[in-house]
């Protein structure tokens, strides 16, 4: 059928396919914007995070459409094929065309989908092995020039690919010995070493969040227990933040006192006018350098590093110890609103007079919400999320059987699923809910992960260029696995995207098939460690107090719980005098800060103080950039 010329045959997968390619810009753009420090990440490192997020959320969001074409080209190919194997189990070509009754899409050469693919997988694989090493070490470097920091990001990783030069020799003395070496086994090789890799990083954090995230939801209900959580938490924030602090505060002394002893014809004036101006504004309250100023090179580099992550890490500790003490004063809102009398919620700093009945009605719903109805919800989705988990769990351990010839039918729970009769809609969602389910699982474990003070990703623009890439690194290197093992564990064996994939089982079979049909298996061991917590008690009986964590039991008890609540009572004080963060009532330097003066009179009230005479203020950051840029015209011109 056709409407002015146009061809209306795959005319809803066509919409969906535009949906999906807007709506994952949209998605990319957004959680970059979230979480990328816009100020200090250079553009070109967001584009290519961007790039790597956007090539690997796509293989995820778009291949359910190859699977469903896919589908449908067999069913049009019914009539040539007497049966064909899906997942193991012997389907004709009638029952394929009951599978695919209704469905209309897109047609698409199969070599216009492989090809696509391809450009997608080998894109991913050149970001992820060979442009996120070398940008991240570029990134990380604290030289002043960029060839000395494109050197010091191949020395860097010279390790990294030394060990992948090592693992190539093998590779290809193996190929040698097998008379197999050829173009497309080099490839293959290369895949098959990816995707091993890959797919361990796959199991690793899907332990991690099939069995956090229930949990996470089961504890949010037990307010009393989330509340000395957050107490005990506090603590450590503080501690951390005053840390910081102090550190920051040290390395802008020393940049002090090199500023004091290089003049403006000094070599090394350019590198530590730079450092300077890298520096939060507080550096202007510096009013004499300490510390040893060694008029090296290296010691200005070593001071740069030091320059980059001091007030990176003071942001973080900040904003970290700032957002825990708003969800400690939510949370102490809401469990003493259960027992208001008037059945409305009383937030803490903010002032609600209802006008009218119908803001009376809303007051009274978000009371009902988070008074009855909130943990309630939070259990029941529990419940579900740990079902859902489960089941993939159970997929995971059990979807090899399908490929051994032992008559046992398929025992995962996505395969039924996705193999139902279904229109074109309700099969693109058959196959796409559950890839999104464990995909969301993955990366969100990903962005919850922390490795010491390298690698975390904090929302509020707080991730620095290092995380962000490390983040685009991982994104990149177990999406493609994650994918190719979901769709061994539905049955699919006819999609584009197999078919690209499947090539390194022919060369490699201990890396190809066989690894990645049994590999999944060890997800159930690692989901239960990280059930009974054992990997925690691994580490406190290692390492006793000095990685101490909260305990979810009922018996815990620890000084810095008693300590959470003091903090959170003086945190309250001074934030209902508006006097901000108890942190903030001192300097860098130690000394109290004036409180805001008060109105002595009615006509101070009314029309202020009389204005006394000022001393200068010290200049921010942009002046101080301006002030920079008026001193090198200065020096340009004197030197004319």
């Amino acid at each position: 059928m056709g409407l002015g010329g146009i061809d209306l045959a795959g005319l809803d997968t066509l919409i969906i396919f535009v949906v999906c390619l807007i709506g994952l810009i949209l998605f990319t753009s957004l959680l970059l914007a979230r979480f990328s420090d816009r100020k200090k990440t250079a553009r070109w490192v967001s584009l290519i995070v961007w790039v790597g997020w956007f090539f690997s959320f796509g293989i995820v969001l778009f291949i359910p459409l190859d699977v469903v074409s896919s589908r449908h080209e067999l069913c049009h190919n019914a009539t040539s094929l007497n049966e064909t194997d899906v997942g193991g189990q012997d389907i004709t070509g009638s029952e394929l065309c009951e599978h695919a009754s209704g469905i209309s899409v897109l047609e698409v050469e199969t070599q216009t989908v492989a090809a696509i693919w391809r450009t997608i997988y080998w894109t991913v694989f050149v970001l992820c092995w060979a442009v996120y090493p070398i940008t991240n070490g570029f990134s990380c470097a604290a030289q002043f020039t960029v060839q000395e920091r494109l050197v010091q990001a191949l020395t860097r990783n010279l390790l990294y690919y030394g060990t992948l030069g090592l693992i190539g020799v093998i590779g290809l003395t193996y190929l040698l010995s097998r008379s197999l070496l050829t173009w497309q086994a080099i490839l293959g090789i290369l895949m098959a070493i990816s995707n091993a890799y890959g797919l361990c990083v796959v199991l690793a954090l899907l332990s991690y969040g099939l069995v956090e995230i229930p949990k996470k939801l089961w504890r949010t209900a037990d307010r009393t227990t989330k509340q000395r959580y957050y107490q005990f938490e506090l603590v450590s924030f503080l501690d951390d933040l005053e840390r910081a602090k102090e550190d920051l505060w040290e390395t802008m002394r020393l940049v002090k006192k090199y500023s004091e002893q290089v003049a403006l014809e000094h070599p090394f004036y350019p590198y530590v006018h730079r450092m300077i101006l890298e520096l939060p504004q507080e550096y202007n309250d510096v009013i004499h350098g300490e510390g040893v100023a060694d008029m090296k090179y290296d010691a200005l580099v070593a001071l740069h590093y030091r320059v980059m992550y001091a007030d990176k890490e003071y942001k973080r500790c900040r904003w970290l110890y700032q957002h825990t003490v708003n969800k400690a004063f939510n949370l102490e809102d809401k469990i003493s609103s259960e027992t208001a009398t008037d059945k409305v919620m009383h937030w803490s700093f903010v002032s609600r007079n209802p006008s009218n009945a119908w803001q009376k009605f809303l007051y009274h719903g978000e009371w009902v919400w988070f008074t009855h109805l909130e943990r309630i919800a939070l259990r029941t989705t529990c419940c579900l999320y740990g079902l859902l988990s489960l089941c993939v769990v159970w997929s995971e351990s059990f979807y090899w059987l399908m490929y051994q010839d032992n008559g046992v039918p398929p025992l995962s729970v996505f395969y039924w699923i996705v193999q139902g009769d279904h229109e074109m809609m309700t099969q693109w969602l058959a196959v796409f809910a559950p890839i999104a389910f464990i995909a969301f699982n993955a990366y969100w474990s990903l962005f919850q992960v922390r490795v010491l003070n390298y690698y975390r990703i904090l929302p509020n623009q707080l991730t620095e260029a290092s995380s962000m890439l490390y983040s685009g690194y991982y994104v990149s290197r177990f999406t493609a696995p994650l994918v190719y093992n979901y769709l061994l564990m539905i049955g699919d064996t006819t999609s584009g995207f197999i078919k690209i994939m499947g090539a390194p089982r022919t060369v490699i079979p201990l890396l190809g098939l066989e690894f990645i049909k049994y590999c999944p298996t060890i997800l159930a061991l690692l989901c239960f460690m990280n059930l009974f917590n054992i990997w925690t008690r691994m580490i406190r009986f290692c390492c006793s107090t000095r990685f101490a964590r909260f305990a979810y039991d009922s018996d815990f008890n620890d000084e810095r719980i008693d300590r959470g609540k003091e903090l959170l009572h003086r945190e309250r004080s001074l934030r209902q005098r508006g006097m901000g963060l108890s942190i903030d009532q001192r300097d860098f330097r130690g000394s109290k800060k004036k409180a805001p003066q008060q109105p002595s009179t009615v006509r101070d009230l009314f029309f202020g103080k009389k204005k006394e005479k000022e001393s200068p203020q010290p200049m921010d950051k942009k002046s101080n950039v301006k002030k920079a840029k008026k001193d090198w015209r200065q020096i340009e011109l004197e030197e004319v």
